[in-house]
């Protein structure tokens, strides 16, 4: 695997649990707001 793959898997996996992060911030507020 090249040096660009591997970076392009990390921001990958990176971008993946940022977004699993905010999905759940997102669940509490909405649960907040209820």
């Amino acid at each position: 695997m090249s040096k660009q793959q591997q970076m392009s898997n990390a921001a990958y996996d990176q971008l993946n649990k940022d977004a699993d992060r905010i999905l759940q911030l997102i669940k509490v507020q909405i649960d907040n707001l209820t």
